[in-house]
């Protein structure tokens, strides 16, 4: 689900406004405006940590079960646990690379 994503249109929008105050001249507010896109991408990692570790205690508890059970090969719990560990695992590469992307884009863009 967007709660658990790193909201990356929302900073790259905040990058397009420090460029937009810079052309404008404001200086003196370049500090506070770029403060405010790290505190923004601060937020965003932290929303994604929170559901990051929500999830991982739902692929905790699904392999509790699954070890409490007598599974079978390609057993409903063993699907369960994989597709849910999947799940976790692709979560984690798609905040990654959105926090890679929007830092490496805030640097090039405003030469910080």
């Amino acid at each position: 689900s967007s709660q658990q994503l790193v909201d990356y249109k929302m900073l790259k929008k905040q990058i397009k406004l420090i460029l937009t105050l810079r052309q404008q001249r404001l200086r003196d507010q370049n500090i506070s405006i770029t403060g405010f896109f790290l505190e923004a991408l601060r937020k965003e990692v932290r929303k994604a940590s929170r559901a990051y570790d929500e999830e991982t205690r739902n692929v905790s508890l699904c392999i509790d079960k699954l070890a409490r059970s007598k599974p079978t090969i390609g057993g409903p719990e063993k699907t369960e646990a994989t597709a849910k560990l999947e799940s976790l695992e692709k979560l984690a590469h798609l905040n990654r690379e959105a926090v890679r992307k929007i830092l490496k884009k805030f640097v090039k863009k405003t030469k910080i």
